[in-house]
């Protein structure tokens, strides 16, 4: 297989998962910012964050299974559920995936997610905080949080030693997001909507 069919299967395959790539078989910018978002985000192996991938890469391997399990980037969770709802961009951390993945099965059944990365554009227009982990400002990368339908307690999801940022509804103390901003997960920041 040529170089240039080999990147626009990449590039195919990182389409049907859910990233904005052409399938143009040269590997520009935006096909090397996809592979770096797929590899930051994979939460069924640590891989390299470099923007490469090789046929025999670990990269190339999960790029393959994942487009073969319908854009899967974990067990339950999908690379599509974290994109912006502004321009779609994809942007995730393997650390929110599997935290997520920990709180999914505190909870017992699936988990929906809100609200996850964020573009810049559409994280002003919802009224998200300047430097919301959810967007790639402020020096963040992106894909740090989820906002999720509340269901477990400020104590259950702490328990969980999972996030590092817990946002709690007052009225129920119920916690409606959760992220993976550096800091600690025995002493998370927490704060009210």
């Amino acid at each position: 297989m040529t170089k240039e069919a080999r990147i626009r299967r990449v590039q195919g395959r990182l389409r049907k998962i859910g990233f904005r790539v052409q399938a143009d078989g040269v590997p520009g910018p935006r096909t090397r910012q996809a592979i770096r978002e797929f590899q930051r985000g994979y939460a069924r192996a640590k891989l390299p964050v470099d923007g490469n991938v090789h046929t025999l890469s670990r990269t190339y391997r999960a790029i393959k299974w994942s487009a073969a399990h319908g854009g899967r980037c974990s067990e339950h969770f999908t690379f599509r559920e974290f994109g912006s709802k502004g321009n779609g961009a994809i942007k995730l951390n393997r650390r929110l995936v599997l935290a997520l993945e920990t709180y999914r099965k505190r909870v017992g059944h699936g988990v929906n997610i809100v609200s996850a990365y964020r573009d810049p554009a559409h994280n002003r227009a919802v009224g998200g905080a300047k430097c919301s982990r959810h967007s790639d400002v402020c020096g963040n990368p992106g894909g740090d949080a989820a906002d999720l339908v509340p269901e477990l307690s400020f104590n259950q999801v702490k328990a969980l030693k999972v996030f590092t940022g817990i946002g709690i509804v007052r009225a129920t103390n119920k916690v409606r997001h959760g992220d993976v901003r550096p800091g600690s997960v025995e002493l998370p920041t927490t704060w009210f909507y």
